[in-house]
């Protein structure tokens, strides 16, 4: 005989009855009989009490090998107390599926592990059995559950409400039908809401003002009892500008020059909600109490505000002070200032000249040719070289090398604006041919050698170099001499 385990498992935790612990181990058992061949099959389940609409019919599908006819009965595993579902039910052969659905009702029975028992009418001792449930109906743990945990009741559709879902069980784990109502209380405040068939209610937030509070339920299970789940945290909080961000340069300059000649005032708000709103602010500057520039703004969202440092389209140094205020849809405005420098100096260059001997600015030599018979040497200041033939892919017979040194007064005014160098190279005699340059590694400028005092122009210098290289380079079986090398600097300092 073909036996159909019908156990319905559950699991939860809180379910420690034995009730649970019997039916988990609880299997189909059957007895044979020669001819008969019963499958059985429980859908749903049965919850009591009777008579609540809620789960008060199962059904018993019955399949046969072969034609029978059968009555069906429950038996109370814990009183042994039998009672007949129905007679003479007949069956027809099925090789597949199931022949007959008989409905199986809670009407009495009691919680607990109930059998099934489909046995011939004629022949008792051909049957099948399985193994059903019946839940109490009685709550044993439900829960409390919010969409929102963080809410924001301004009406501009971000998190303007939660809605509270509660869920109750019995010892089998089935939800269970109740009624029952939530409470939001926030501090001294609270509303409570009916709970709708299925658990849910939306949260009156609005009624309870701002604040972090608890959302707590109470219910009345299928047997009249009641229970009340663990309450929840909800925070409900203004639509509001929480802090605002203002940055302002210490001091502008405002003559044109092309050096911090405005001001960039950055402004930022931070949300309660995180994300931008819509607000009702300014950022003003104000000077010995009287407003000379105002901007609107109408959200949270950065900012950079540029301000040419006049009052009345004039310059007038001194003190100004920047104000950002702003409001959102709710809570209290929020303001923040910062001070700005008004001067009138500017940027005046300067530069600088000096001449200094060849042999104070030449400090070595290389020579090139074959037999690196190339020489520099000194004669009262000057320079004189002489370079030899070209060697394998040498462009030079011979290399001069110098350096002059940037003075602090340039360095310092870098700041400002970067300063240039322009070096001047006296040629007292020149025979053959050859180049010069000076700068360093990342830019330079170069030229070919010529008599007489000539200079490659104006070089920009980075605001940290310390120093400008000079090389000159003589083609083959040429020679120089050079006297003095003249060094101007051109610089911006504020006066």
């Amino acid at each position: 005989m073909t036996t159909f385990t019908g156990t319905r498992r559950i699991a939860y935790a809180a379910a420690t009855t034995a009730v649970i612990a019997a039916l988990v181990s609880a299997g189909t058992t059957a007895a044979s009989a020669a001819g008969d061949d019963f499958t059985l099959q429980p859908q749903g389940f049965l919850t009591l009490p009777a008579g609540d609409a809620f789960n008060d019919t199962m059904t018993l599908d019955i399949a046969a090998s072969s034609e029978a006819t059968v009555d069906v009965t429950v038996t109370d595993t814990n009183s042994g107390l039998q009672s007949t579902i129905a007679t003479d039910v007949a069956l027809t052969a099925r090789t597949t599926g199931f022949g007959f659905d008989i409905p199986v009702p809670v009407t009495g029975l009691t919680a607990g592990i109930h059998e099934l028992r489909v046995a011939n009418s004629a022949d008792e001792t051909s049957f099948s059995t399985t193994q059903i449930v019946v839940g109490s109906g009685k709550a044993i743990a439900a829960s409390v559950a919010l969409s929102e945990t963080k809410v924001f009741p301004y009406k501009d559709g971000f998190r303007d409400a939660s809605r509270v879902t509660v869920v109750a069980i019995d010892e089998t784990g089935t939800k269970l039908p109740f009624t029952g109502s939530a409470v939001v209380k926030v501090g001294a405040k609270s509303a409570r809401v009916a709970l709708s068939k299925s658990g849910t209610a939306l949260l009156p937030v609005r009624s309870v003002g701002n604040g972090t509070g608890s959302v707590s339920a109470s219910i009345t299970d299928p047997t009249g009892a009641t229970f009340s789940p663990n309450s929840k945290k909800l925070v409900v909080s203004a639509t509001a500008v929480t802090k605002v961000g203002l940055s302002v340069p210490k001091t502008i300059y405002p003559k044109k020059d092309k050096y911090l000649d405005s001001a960039k005032i950055s402004i930022a708000a931070t949300s309660s909600t995180g994300k931008p709103l819509r607000t009702a602010g300014a950022v003003t500057i104000s000077f010995k109490g009287k407003t000379v520039k105002t901007w609107k703004v109408s959200s949270t969202s950065s900012k950079a505000l540029n301000w040419n440092g006049l009052a009345n389209k004039k310059l007038k140094p001194g003190k100004y002070t920047v104000t950002y205020s702003t409001v959102g849809p709710e809570g209290k405005r929020i303001a923040r200032s910062a001070s700005i420098t008004v001067s009138d100096k500017k940027l005046v260059a300067k530069t600088t000249s000096v001449w200094k001997n060849a042999d104070k600015v030449f400090s070595d030599y290389y020579p090139l040719d074959e037999m690196q018979q190339g020489v520099c040497g000194t004669l009262k200041g000057s320079v004189r070289c002489v370079g030899y033939d070209l060697y394998s892919d040498s462009d030079y017979s011979l290399l001069l090398y110098g350096q002059t040194s940037v003075p602090s007064t340039v360095r310092t005014n870098a700041k400002y604006r970067a300063p240039q160098v322009r070096i001047s190279l006296e040629v007292q005699s020149l025979t053959g041919r050859g180049a010069w340059a000076y700068g360093s590694e990342k830019s330079s400028k170069d030229a070919n050698l010529r008599k007489g005092t000539k200079n490659i122009g104006w070089l920009t210098l980075s605001s940290k170099q310390k120093s400008v290289g000079l090389t000159v380079g003589l083609d083959e079986y040429s020679s120089l001499v050079t006297n003095r090398v003249r060094v101007e600097y051109r610089y911006y300092q504020l006066k």
